[in-house]
């Protein structure tokens, strides 16, 4: 596309800056996206580091060849621009950023075996959340009126719970350079806010 590209990185505020005292309705999805249940099973940590760091919500968003074009931590309002400009083509691929990859991460919520076969889609969209977060049911909602804004956009979404209070995901760890390089492409390695510590290690 002739418009400039998006960024494809984002790191927006109020990554488990909110916890939920109730739990809002879960949007009812479009009739073009496919939802999956999954849980998270694997977290890279820096090596020798004691706790799991975690934020939520995270999103990262791949094409029909499995590359990723979108990766966004934390929520705000400029989310619904941001997604709906990638799905219209306002976006570059990250060829070293794999969905392959992105799946080797998660299982399937019900038998925590690994995941089936994904359906052909456009776009595959992977999104880490926890029942208590707010942000990521604010990012559920906008994310489920913008797809349903392109209906002829087939799009995968796999739905990863990533609540560490309750799921203890084997830790990987990475030496400094791999966790700055993991960091960078928000593979889950982050230093974020007090509380995201403390909520993701169960502190």
């Amino acid at each position: 596309m002739s418009t400039r590209a998006l960024l494809l990185s984002f790191v927006l505020p109020s990554a488990l800056s909110v916890a939920a005292t109730a739990a809002p309705p879960t949007p009812e999805w479009p009739a073009n996206v496919a939802v999956f249940e999954a849980q998270v099973a694997k977290v890279e940590v820096p090596k020798g580091s004691s706790s799991i760091n975690f934020q939520l919500p995270q999103l990262r968003m791949y094409d029909a060849k499995g590359q990723r074009v979108l990766n966004v931590t934390g929520y705000s309002s400029a989310f619904a621009g941001i997604l709906s400009g990638v799905l219209e083509g306002r976006g570059e691929s990250q060829a070293f950023a794999t969905l392959a990859a992105e799946l080797g991460r998660v299982v399937r919520s019900a038998d925590h075996k690994p995941l089936a076969p994904l359906p052909k889609a456009d776009f595959t969209i992977v999104e880490y959340w926890a029942e208590w977060c707010a942000p990521c049911h604010a990012q559920a909602r906008d994310m489920a009126a913008v797809l349903g804004g392109h209906p002829k956009t087939r799009v995968n979404l796999l739905h990863v719970d990533a609540d560490l209070n309750r799921i203890k995901p084997e830790r990987v760890e990475v030496d400094d350079a791999e966790a700055a390089a993991q960091k960078e492409a928000g593979a889950g390695v982050g230093s974020g806010p007090p509380r995201a510590r403390s909520r993701a290690s169960g502190a």
